[in-house]
């Protein structure tokens, strides 16, 4: 009972509040769907958005998860963390070399 009262938001005394000129509902926020296009999504959100395509936040998170392993073994695969820190070097031995002379 006590999760469904904070997931639900039922403790709070104001149903509605007006910020900058726009009323927000604050009871039962896990039933909006989110307004932004791309992912982005309020705290509980039933689903998740990728334009115009709602899908749930379960898959979403999933998605999301794997894309970034992906990313990650892409990123170890071509040694791109040593390849960039390697060019910060090259590039911070220029620059206080031409301060030096």
């Amino acid at each position: 009972d006590k999760l469904t009262d904070f997931v639900r938001n039922r403790n709070d005394l104001e149903g509605i509040v007006e910020y900058k000129n726009h009323l927000y509902r604050k009871i039962d926020p896990i039933y909006q769907d989110p307004e932004h296009k791309f992912i982005k999504a309020h705290f509980y959100a039933p689903r998740k958005r990728i334009f115009n395509i709602y899908i749930d936040t379960y898959w979403m998170n999933l998605i999301v998860i794997w894309v970034i392993n992906i990313l990650m073994l892409i990123a170890l695969y071509f040694r791109l963390l040593k390849k960039t820190l390697d060019m910060g070097e090259v590039l911070t031995s220029k620059l206080f070399k031409k301060k030096k002379d």
